[in-house]
């Protein structure tokens, strides 16, 4: 059997109890970089990130949603370290 584990990076900074409506009180994802980051240098096996072209008209969670340009920082920046880390590892 093999166990993997994921990063759910933004329900990590999620303000639960606060409308995820609410952009600027329900959640920091301004976090989500340091934290999926973190986790690739733990290890991780993969992360979960929510994304909407436009995070402020997201249904769900739109405080915490990265739009398609955030998201694709975040990968140009953590392919790097999951590279680094998955060749010192193999």
């Amino acid at each position: 059997m093999v166990i993997q584990f994921f990063f759910d990076a933004g329900h990590s900074i999620r303000k639960y109890g606060v409308p995820s409506s609410d952009l600027e009180k329900g959640g920091q994802k301004e976090f989500i970089y340091t934290l999926v980051r973190a986790a690739i240098a733990c290890k991780i096996d993969g992360i979960f990130v929510e994304i909407h072209p436009n995070p402020a008209m997201a249904k769900c969670d739109a405080a915490t949603q990265l739009s398609f340009e955030e998201f694709e920082k975040l990968i140009k920046e953590i392919i790097p370290i999951w590279e680094v880390l998955n060749k010192i590892h193999s």
